[in-house]
């Protein structure tokens, strides 16, 4: 079992190589939780300016795709939901030769119990077992199947951390700007305004949650963020951003705001966890077709761009192995941009919540202990002190509401939100005759205009 953050797949090839050159095995079966990742697994496999010249096959090919003038491919990558819905072809594989078999973020076993009956007879039959994963512990406490523990710890033959990543420069260090902000919302028939970083433990994921389903908010966020990006595509390079929103319905807004607003900007909008249209927005973002993601999921895990250097962060999850999993998304080095290490830096933008700054404040520690130890030893890895981007507080207080808890529909969230600015007699209403006019209104196929 190993635990990095970046590098898993050519550390995959590497070992595959050394197996292959022993004659320990003779093919590798590589699962995958995802599409996209299959694809991104067998481009950064074959990797003949290291050495690495054997490549591996897709799960749609019965002989598999073979490159101009090579042998066939070592192995294939196959995805878990194709393992699940032909085990016994997998099986029949594995059994044919000696096999490594290479599970790719084994933490999704814990998600789909079938997932784990399937792919448990593979790796019974498989010579070599090599499971892959940033992620090493999960929120809902869940042991990783076919992973060892200790004292509830799982046990890791190699790992890779991030502060020995940031020491050996291979990953890039963050600049963090969050937005601080006052939430009001009804709970329990009363009303309640907590401020995003003091509220109340209890209280956390209201206050973060009506401040994600408030367009002005997550607006103002998204404009900054891509502000400072154009800025820095003009200045540096011309690099690519990342926009993870809450939902799908948000996140197919911003792609439209992002568009309007920004005229440089080429959106691919992914936001399925499968399907073509995700797996083709991807494609595209990669190979620089697009510049800018907004997605909901598809950049918490796998997704290589160099190139990507801002990311906005308006999702609700708050594990911290979840947050390590996004943000590594813009810490990659990229040695063909044409600045040095010390000019390059990952540009992070989040909501001010208790959760994240609880995560970024150690993160920011990390980083900078790294950069200590680095001065200490007299490398030339120290902080950069003159960084024209500044962590800072964006305090504004334009919200959405949440309604008895349960969030509303974020067009009713902008219809009052406007309604309650232009209609003084509206915004003395109680709020709950508030919401119940509205939701009438948007029921009715034809019907009067919001207050005004």
């Amino acid at each position: 079992f190993t635990a990095t953050p970046k590098g898993k797949t050519l550390m995959a090839a590497l070992f595959s190589d050394v197996l292959f050159d022993a004659e320990f095995i003779e093919q590798v079966i590589v699962v995958v939780p995802n599409n996209s990742l299959s694809r991104q697994m067998r481009d950064s496999f074959h990797a003949p300016d290291r050495g690495l010249h054997r490549y591996l096959g897709s799960d749609s090919s019965k002989s598999g795709k073979m490159l101009p003038g090579m042998s066939r491919p070592c192995g294939r990558v196959y995805t878990y939901q194709y393992a699940v819905a032909n085990p016994e072809k997998l099986l029949r594989r594995a059994k044919k030769k000696q096999t490594l078999l290479i599970l790719d973020e084994p933490h999704h076993l814990s998600d789909e119990r079938a997932w784990t009956k399937s792919i448990e007879p593979l790796v019974s039959a498989s010579k070599c077992v090599l499971m892959m994963s940033g992620t090493l512990s999960r929120g809902d406490g869940e042991p990783i199947p076919f992973v060892s523990y200790a004292d509830g710890v799982a046990f890791k033959h190699i790992e890779y951390s991030r502060l020995k990543a940031l020491g050996e420069r291979a990953i890039l260090s963050i600049s963090v700007k969050r937005y601080d902000g006052e939430s009001f919302y009804e709970h329990r028939g009363k009303e309640r305004c907590h401020t995003l970083s003091t509220a109340p433990k209890k209280e956390q994921a209201r206050t973060l949650k009506t401040a994600l389903l408030t367009h002005d908010f997550v607006d103002y966020i998204v404009t900054d963020a891509l502000s400072d990006w154009s800025r820095y595509r003009r200045e540096k390079y011309t690099s690519k951003a990342i926009v993870v929103a809450h939902t799908q319905t948000a996140a197919k807004r911003l792609a439209g705001l992002i568009t309007r607003t920004f005229p440089e900007a080429h959106t691919a909008l992914a936001v399925s966890d499968e399907g073509p249209d995700a797996d083709r927005a991807i494609h595209e973002f990669r190979l620089g077709r697009a510049n800018v993601l907004v997605t909901v999921k598809k950049a918490y895990e796998g997704l290589d761009v160099k190139s990507a250097t801002h990311l906005v962060y308006l999702g609700d999850a708050r594990t911290f192995g979840f947050l390590d999993q996004v943000i590594a998304r813009v810490t990659r080095v990229n040695s063909e941009c044409g600045l040095t290490w010390e000019e390059q830096e990952a540009r992070v933008y989040v909501p001010d919540d208790a959760k994240s700054r609880a995560y970024l404040d150690r993160l920011l520690e990390e980083q900078s202990d790294s950069f200590d130890q680095k001065g200490a030893q007299g490398g030339i890895g120290a902080a950069r002190p003159h960084s024209t981007f500044k962590p800072d507080h964006a305090d504004h207080t334009e919200v959405g509401y949440n309604h008895n808890a349960v969030s509303l529909d974020p067009e009713l969230a902008r219809m009052l939100d406007e309604s309650q600015r232009s209609s003084p007699a509206f915004a003395a209403m109680p709020l709950n005759q508030q919401v119940r006019v509205l939701s009438n209104f948007m029921r009715k196929p034809e019907g009067p205009r919001a207050p005004a």
